[in-house]
């Protein structure tokens, strides 16, 4: 004898005895589903796979083939059992093969955590990866125990409920059904009847051979069928629209000897379908918790409805619940005690407003808020509260007494839940918090240009001194072309080719590449960022000198040409005419740091750090000029970007943070781009998973199929750890110039990105 239960903490038992040794568990591998079967697919809500694997247990060969075959043989049950509604069944998630998709998702800790209140620490997890609010999700857990939660619980199934006002829940569109992944649980009756929890289906123990009843499961009930005529998973363009059932229950009265009458007024102006009495379980039931006692079909928009109960089943002192499923499949529950005659003896707390929600910096204070002004009890009842945060990588969450304080501790999006109770009913709030680290991680959407084409392709561009020639992809294709004209000073006049994007971000990490040709004493160009308001200004340049003093690379403010962590000269002197760089500076608060190079493999050179305030709005971008009255300079960018190659930096600080583990599984830009002929591909993963990169030609044909395995956590964007790409397609040859496209697939997640060879 094993068990099932439902979230709500009930323990079902089930007789295994055909799943034994005595009596080996059918192969669902070998088991053949009939053709013939006709089911409808569907497009929108729908059941997803997941196989659940603990950090330190070895992945099963055959379970997404196992898990295809437990999914059809219970699509197709529910099937056989809805012939009299039109062989309606739920859909679900397939792959571009028709199999069923499974997303594999490798656990935080090991196996033995698992094996205690395995439903919501898995459940837990996989929300942190899905939203399990729309569809419904079916876990497998390969736990060596075999069992869920504890030994002999074969499975959890069910949704939530959130609170719509002080007495009536309204059910979740999703929910989630956990088994074992192995073992004598892994088996078609046992994963129908933990769906039919998630389905909204309570125990029903009046026959044995009923599917939620624990006996031989052979058919659905007539209320179950019923049910799920109108359940949204079992039909076509299911609306959202949702009018909630409003529920009124008549003082119950004795009906003659052991008898008592439950009346119901029902409103819903969607349209009313089924309504079902839920009564405790009887002592003699092989589960405790609640069970159906019966069901009432509906027609119309109101409607009066009686129930006859006996003292077996309801007691004077008894609570039931009365769930009300309307005709386009929203449903509604309240509970009522029968005490007093059968008015409801506790409303439930509401809440009152809403809490703010909160946006964070990474590093930042956290902030703490009060919350007993957001909720109130109809009752008066004390409340208790208790915080959970949806994400704890990105905000961590704690409570005393009645004030909560969310601290910032990674990068991204999460949501913290505050439940107030009052002992027996609760209604929770959410509280939205945005962690944002210094405006480094939304450089790449404000600032970024490949300057391909033939005009500017970022927005945001503004010319100071626009020069007369200049082009983008005309001049020379693929770059920013700049034929810089004489008596233009940085320094002095501020009359430099200035092409700048405004910003007030308090962080920024930007890079340039370029390629200059001059035969004068005095051009600049490079990286600057002004403020107009101080009338002063941070550059990283290269100066181009005589064929005698060379060139030189400088690090100033305009007011301070040298100490303070500035440099007049890096040590960098390229012979006379031609010069390659890369340059780089970063803002962090007040404090600027400057890099250069001179090729793309090469590790970021440290030129210096400087405290220098500026004040907002400051101007970024790049300039060039010949300073003096006679000479030339011309200047080809080829890019103008946030800093991807942060695996390489020569800042320890900074490769510190690079080091942490990212909140969101992300495809970046490659780089070089443009390139001849090979390229690096960064990406960065929040859980470990399996990594294949795919380059396609612009037709759509596949060119290179790059498996990277199994890979942790973590970013991965320096060229020792990004994917590689030489350029060439399966058979080695090298490809034709030209735009392609490189996808990045993992587990769970795709994305695609586009790059040019040039040659």
């Amino acid at each position: 004898m094993v068990a099932s239960g439902s979230n709500g903490g009930t323990l079902l038992l089930w007789d295994v005895t055909p799943y034994t040794s005595k009596s080996p568990a059918p192969n669902i591998v070998d088991q053949d589903i009939p053709s013939n079967t006709a089911i409808q697919r569907y497009e929108r809500e729908m059941v997803r796979l997941i196989y659940f694997r603990p950090s330190d247990r070895p992945r099963r060969q055959a379970i997404d083939t196992e898990l295809d075959t437990l999914i059809r043989w219970s699509q197709y049950f529910f099937a056989e059992q809805m012939q009299e509604y039109g062989r309606k069944t739920f859909a679900f998630e397939t792959d571009a093969t028709g199999a069923a998709k499974v997303h594999h998702v490798t656990g935080k800790f090991t196996d033995t955590y698992y094996h205690s209140d395995t439903y919501d620490k898995v459940v837990k997890e996989v929300a942190d990866q899905f939203d399990t609010s729309r569809d419904v999700f079916l876990i497998a857990v390969d736990v060596s125990s075999e069992f869920i939660n504890n030994e002999g619980t074969c499975g959890i199934g069910g949704g939530g409920w959130k609170s719509f006002d002080n007495e009536r829940w309204r059910r979740d569109f999703g929910g989630t059904a956990v088994i074992p992944a192995s073992g004598v649980c892994i088996n078609p009756s046992i994963t129908a009847h933990e769906l039919g929890h998630v389905f909204g289906l309570e125990h029903d123990f009046r026959d044995e051979a009923y599917l939620m009843a624990y006996g031989t499961q052979e058919r659905l009930s007539h209320c179950a069928a019923e049910w799920l005529d109108a359940h949204r998973f079992f039909n076509n363009d299911p609306t959202a629209v949702n009018e909630t059932t409003t529920i009124a229950m008549h003082p119950s009265q004795a009906s003659g000897p052991g008898t008592r009458r439950l009346q119901f007024e029902l409103t819903d102006t969607d349209g009313l379908h089924q309504a079902q009495l839920i009564v405790p379980a009887a002592a003699t039931d092989p589960a405790q918790g609640t069970k159906l006692h019966s069901c009432k079909s509906l027609n119309g928009k109101n409607q009066t409805i009686e129930f006859l109960t006996t003292n077996a089943t309801v007691t004077s002192d008894s609570e039931v619940k009365l769930q009300v499923v309307d005709v386009i499949g929203n449903i509604t529950r309240q509970t009522f005690s029968l005490k007093g005659g059968g008015i409801t003896s506790n409303r439930s707390p509401v809440a009152v407003g809403t809490i703010p929600d909160q946006n964070l910096t990474v590093g930042g204070n956290p902030t703490t808020l009060s919350i007993s002004p957001y909720f109130s009890d109809p009752d008066g009842d004390v409340l208790r509260y208790k915080a959970e945060s949806s994400k704890t990588r990105v905000v961590a969450v704690s409570l005393s007494g009645t004030q909560i304080t969310i601290t910032p501790r990674g990068i991204g999006s999460a949501s913290v839940a505050v439940t107030a109770s009052d002992g027996k009913l609760l209604v929770t709030q959410r509280i939205s918090v945005q962690v944002r680290s210094a405006p480094i991680a939304d450089a790449s959407d404000t600032f970024d240009d490949s300057f391909e084409g033939t005009v500017l392709q970022n927005s945001n561009w503004q010319w100071q001194n626009e020069p007369a020639n200049w082009d983008v992809g005309e001049t020379r294709d693929g770059f920013l072309h700049i034929e810089a004209e004489t008596d233009r000073n940085l320094w002095a006049s501020d009359a430099s080719h200035f092409l700048y994007q405004e910003t007030d971000a308090d962080a920024f990490d930007v890079e340039t590449h370029f390629f200059a040709r001059w035969d004068t004493a005095s051009g600049v160009n490079g990286l600057v960022v002004k403020s107009p308001t101080d009338n002063n200004w941070v550059t990283i340049k290269f100066w181009s000198r005589d064929a005698g003093a060379k060139g030189q690379i400088q690090y100033q403010t305009k007011g301070q040409q040298t100490g303070n962590g500035l440099t007049e000269n890096a040590g960098f002197t390229p012979t006379f005419g031609n010069t390659v760089l890369f340059l780089r500076l970063r803002k962090h608060g007040d404090t600027y740091t400057g890099w250069y190079k001179t090729r793309e493999a090469d590790r970021w050179i440290e030129i210096g750090v400087t405290n220098f305030p500026l004040t907002p709005p400051l101007q970024l971008g790049v300039y060039a000029g010949v300073a003096a009255g006679a000479g030339a300079l011309t200047v080809d960018y080829a890019y103008f970007r946030s800093t991807v190659d942060t695996g390489v930096l020569a800042s320890p600080g900074l490769q510190f943070a690079a080091m942490e583990a990212p909140s969101e599984t992300t495809l970046l830009p490659n780089y070089p781009n443009p390139f001849n002929p090979e390229t690096w591909i960064p990406y960065q993963l929040s859980s470990p998973t399996d990594v294949t990169v795919y380059i396609y030609a612009i037709n759509g044909n596949l060119v290179r199929r790059l498996p990277l395995g199994h890979q942790a956590t973590g970013i991965y964007q320096s060229r020792s750890r990004a994917a590689y790409w030489d350029g060439k397609n399966e058979v080695g040859e090298p490809v034709a110039s030209g735009v392609y496209f490189y996808t990045l697939t993992t587990d769970d997640f795709t994305a695609t990105r586009k790059m040019l060879i040039r040659k």
